[in-house]
């Protein structure tokens, strides 16, 4: 079922955390052309050479500059060629931020 976000934001519940709206969100990919960095919010997308930083890294957004991410490393998805054969890609320098509500791909680092 497809839900339009106008839709999902009259629908959406007061308790955000425990909502099933908030919970898709945060699976999915969103690539942005304005974003200078790779940010996940999950910490199992990590490889080995992940470091927790103290705190977090100064990023440009649209309300200003903002401290975000709780540590920065290597991350690895499985993505789909054309073909429909599987494929993994790596982004390094990536932000772990588990606050934030969707995964973002910098299209600068592809």
């Amino acid at each position: 079922m497809v839900i339009e976000l106008s839709q999902a934001l009259i629908q959406m519940p007061h308790d955000l955390t425990n909502s099933a709206i908030l919970g898709a969100l945060k699976e999915q990919w969103l690539m942005d052309s304005g974003s200078a960095r790779t940010i996940s919010n999950d910490i199992r997308l990590f490889g080995d050479d992940f470091r927790s930083l103290e705190s977090g890294i100064k990023l440009a957004t649209t309300a200003g500059v903002a401290q975000v991410g709780k540590g920065i490393g290597t991350i690895s998805i499985l993505a789909e060629k054309p073909d429909g054969s599987p494929c993994r890609i790596f982004f390094k320098d990536a932000i772990y931020d588990p606050d934030s509500m969707v995964n973002i791909i910098s299209v600068g680092a592809i």
